[in-house]
């Protein structure tokens, strides 16, 4: 019989290891009882090298099992090359790890099941595109819907029976923004905002995305001596009141252009002005691809209007105009049938009159006027008054020189009369309002 040199365990005798602890069996002894026989020189010889170890379980309990018959002396020799039960090298290591691997296990199990639920990110498959010419381009949000959607059905597999679980339902309420879509050129830099209504954030994910603004086409440049050689700028009118007339000799595709020009209708000798083209025509010339190069301001200098004074006073011939209208005043009413008493109340000038609706009196620039108060008397008591009336007598195109003098060949008569209800201080108050100036 032989036993565990470690435990005691009792075995058969073909073991290898202890079934209970594990201990190799190689090198136990058979149990011997103490009447063996000697054993020769070489075998007592063998015996003294090899190391005699008793196991305490089997001393502790040879008393009692004296009686079963157990030996009351077991030996067991060991040799220095054997090597423990793999089992006894690796119960150590797993009772410290477990906890290690469980706690990786479920880390794994919480990382896999964000990944799967987490919001998809839309900014990945977000797209821009650029139209126009450089300068003047646009910038159109855009969204690869086909790949998204493919994506989402891939990590969400929502049921098809639900229609909030469905990626039509998540995207319907999309918003693309650029921080600037509008006069965009080549190298800019812009930004495409995407946002996600509420609803669809728990799946979806917005955000931000930078695009390079490139693919515009870069345009041709409208110059502004080629306006200025083939626009044809005339002035016309008075100097402070004129405007412009314009011809055309300008290429075939330039041939539609229209102009604005600054102050049109107000225009004085010296003045610059400067021809702008009006919003339709620089849009026509964007769609032809045409843009103004960098301060383009075709510039024109007024000049060739007629000049009238600003003040009755800068008039070199006012007397003799003065004079011409008091013979008109001669020629109407002396030597007529009935006698009239004509009484001078003031002399007028304004340099721009107006009509009623403040449009400029067409030849009517420098219009000098006297205001008269008529009497027709009786013819056959003068002394008896019959009619009375107001005559405004005067002239008009008082065009000067440059040395102030109004051209007399030029002026042209007017003439107009106010019944009795007009009071000589309502007729002043009238021109007055109408910006005629009372000339001493």
């Amino acid at each position: 019989m032989a036993f565990c040199s470690k435990c005691g365990y009792q075995l058969k005798g073909n073991e290898k290891f202890c079934p209970k602890c594990g201990q190799a069996v190689q090198g136990i002894a058979k149990e011997t009882t103490s009447k063996t026989t000697p054993t020769s020189s070489s075998s007592a010889s063998k015996v003294q090298k090899e190391r005699v170890v008793k196991p305490e379980s089997s001393l502790m309990s040879s008393q009692p099992n004296q009686s079963q018959g157990m030996p009351t002396d077991v030996t067991q020799t060991r040799t220095s090359t054997e090597r423990p039960h793999p089992s006894q090298e690796q119960r150590p290591w797993l009772k410290k790890t477990w906890p290690i691997l469980l706690g990786i296990f479920v880390i794994f199990l919480g990382v896999n099941y964000w990944y799967k639920n987490r919001p998809l990110d839309v900014m990945p498959y977000a797209i821009a595109k650029f139209h126009g010419m450089s300068g003047h381009g646009e910038a159109i949000g855009d969204v690869d819907y086909e790949l998204l959607r493919e994506k989402y059905n891939q990590q969400f597999k929502p049921n098809p029976n639900r229609y909030e679980e469905n990626f039509d339902y998540a995207i319907r309420e999309f918003e693309l923004k650029f921080d600037k879509d509008q006069d965009l050129k080549n190298g800019d830099t812009v930004k495409l905002i995407i946002e996600i209504p509420k609803e669809s954030q728990k799946r979806l994910k917005g955000g931000e995305k930078t695009f390079k603004v490139e693919g515009l086409e870069e345009p041709k440049v409208l110059k502004t001596d080629l306006i200025q050689k083939h626009l044809i700028v005339n002035f016309v009118g008075i100097s402070g009141k004129g405007s412009v007339k314009v011809d055309s000799t300008l290429p075939g595709e330039f041939q539609y252009l229209t102009f604005n020009f600054d102050n049109d209708g107000q225009l004085k000798n010296g003045d610059k002005v400067v021809a702008r083209l009006s919003p339709e025509s620089e849009q026509s010339l964007l769609n032809q691809g045409y843009v103004l190069e960098e301060g383009f301001a075709p510039t024109f200098e007024v000049k060739g209007l007629d000049q009238v004074a600003n003040q009755a006073s800068e008039i070199a011939n006012l007397e003799d105009i003065k004079r011409m209208i008091n013979e008109e005043v001669k020629r109407r009413y002396e030597d007529q049938f009935y006698p009239y008493e004509v009484t001078l109340e003031h002399y007028m000038y304004n340099p721009f009159p107006t009509d009623e609706q403040g449009n400029l009196i067409q030849n009517g620039a420098g219009h000098f006027i006297g205001i008269f108060r008529v009497k027709q008397l009786s013819r056959d008591d003068e002394s008896k008054l019959q009619e009375e009336s107001t005559s405004i007598i005067g002239f008009t195109n008082l065009i000067t020189d440059e040395n102030k003098q109004v051209n007399v060949a030029l002026m042209e008569p007017t003439f107009a009369q106010k019944d009795d209800s007009y009071s000589s201080e309502s007729i002043l108050q009238l021109f007055e309002g109408l910006n005629y100036q009372i000339v001493d």
